[in-house]
């Protein structure tokens, strides 16, 4: 990770941002709204504070610990709760990259009628081979591919924001269509809303001060997003009819905002497609941005002689950037989409669940950096058992909305992190009979 260029403060939030306001601020409202109703915007709200002792436990780790990445953090404990901590988190963002790659996608296909001719899935792989090309390009042209995608997304919250406000009919908000148990059901939903915090993590090494730079990033990105998804999330339940949200798909949420907002207006079809367009390059954007960080997870693994091909797996090209990571990625995102079809609950709960397994290790490990540096900070140990605590109920969620739905995204998260351990398992004995 040698790069001659640095991430800055303010493009480390702009990276954040731009993985936390992919496709989950755009899929969530249908689903958010038939659970919840009326206190859908309060999901965010809740989720955001059961994660807040995550996030500042996160803050404290990359202030204590070098290297700033879930391995370094997971090691604290020991060598295998870091690869752990590392995979999972891989494993999990990149469900969260290939749903909102999906959706992007799909989204495009309804609006440009010759893209109709192909197999979604077939754009879908044109697409992870055309972010693979540009992912491979360095960090400074990343940043402005990022910066690209940023702007296009908040056009459209903005815009979405605005007209729910405008339209905004209190009758949608009596105690009626009021469910505190849907609130329930919608965590481990609105969790995947929110991940992407962390981005700064996987990009320690490459950032200008990362020290001071790093927690602030999170936190900042962090307030950001829980008041675009809050504001977001109100906008939208505030001007539709709540009697169709039943029979609308998933994914098909802006088109019934529309409906129930501008329908009448001159110009709708030109406001519609700009919307939907900018919706579309909003979660593709996001899906970049995970291709663009997550890999240096992979990468430190190899530079750690801990994956298959470690040689390989952390050479860099011209560019600096650790080429055959970022085609495993490209890999994982043909697995997770050829084997779900790119359905949205599947792939959101093997994000959160790969994501929060990360967190749950980081949050310990805050425990063992406490108590190995002995340094005061009350705190600091409140803070990390507030974050275990938050991190049990994100699993207990998630794995209780996996056994309603389906276990397989838990089987095939379970598979692909035991083929990780083996892989480690495999590697320790291999280093250890090296240095002998």
């Amino acid at each position: 990770m040698s790069s001659p260029y640095k991430l800055s403060l303010s493009s480390a939030i702009m990276i954040n941002m731009n993985i936390m306001l992919g496709a989950g601020i755009f899929l969530n409202p249908v689903v958010l709204s038939l659970y919840a109703g009326a206190l859908s915007p309060i999901s965010y709200l809740v989720v955001g504070l059961l994660i807040l002792p995550l996030i500042l436990s996160l803050t404290y780790l990359l202030r204590r610990v070098p290297g700033g990445s879930f391995y370094d953090f997971g090691s604290q404990i020991n060598q295998l709760t870091g690869f752990i901590a590392a995979w999972s988190y891989f494993l999990g963002k990149l469900a969260s990259g290939a749903l909102m790659l999906h959706f992007g996608f799909s989204l495009l296909q309804e609006l440009i009628p010759w893209m109709q001719k192909f197999n979604i899935l077939s754009i879908d792989f044109i697409g992870i081979i055309g972010f693979t090309l540009l992912n491979l390009l360095g960090l400074k042209t990343g940043k402005y591919i990022q910066l690209l995608f940023m702007i296009l997304k908040v056009i459209p919250i903005i815009a979405i924001v605005g007209i729910g406000f405008f339209s905004f009919n209190t009758a949608n908000f009596t105690p009626s269509h009021m469910d505190v148990k849907g609130l329930y059901i919608t965590i481990p939903l609105v969790l995947y809303a929110f991940t992407g915090f962390e981005a700064s993590c996987s990009l320690y090494r490459l950032m200008a001060n990362p020290e001071k730079n790093a927690p602030r990033a999170v936190i900042l990105s962090f307030l950001g997003v829980l008041s675009m998804t809050m504001l977001f999330q109100m906008a939208f339940y505030a001007a539709v009819n709540p009697d169709l949200l039943m029979f609308t798909p998933y994914f098909d949420g802006l088109s019934l905002f529309l409906y129930s907002t501008i329908w009448s207006f001159p110009a709708k079809n030109v406001i519609v497609w700009l919307l939907q367009s900018s919706v579309a390059l909003s979660a593709l954007g996001g899906s970049y941005g995970i291709l663009f960080s997550v890999n240096w997870n992979l990468y430190i693994l190899a530079k750690e002689k801990l994956t298959i091909f470690s040689n390989t797996f952390s050479k860099l090209n011209r560019f600096h950037i650790a080429w055959m990571c970022v085609l495993s990625e490209a890999l994982l995102y043909f697995i997770y989409l050829f084997s779900t079809k790119g359905y949205q609950i599947p792939l959101q709960q093997l994000a959160a669940l790969g994501c929060t397994v990360a967190y749950a290790i980081s949050t310990l490990a805050l425990l063992f950096v406490r108590i190995r540096q002995q340094k005061s900070g009350g705190m600091i140990t409140i803070v990390a058992i507030l974050g275990m605590l938050c991190c049990s109920i994100l699993l207990l969620t998630t794995v209780s909305s996996i056994y309603k739905y389906s276990l397989a995204p838990l089987t095939g998260y379970l598979a692909l992190l035991s083929l990780g351990i083996i892989m480690f398992g495999y590697q320790r004995r291999k280093n250890t009979k090296s240095l002998t």
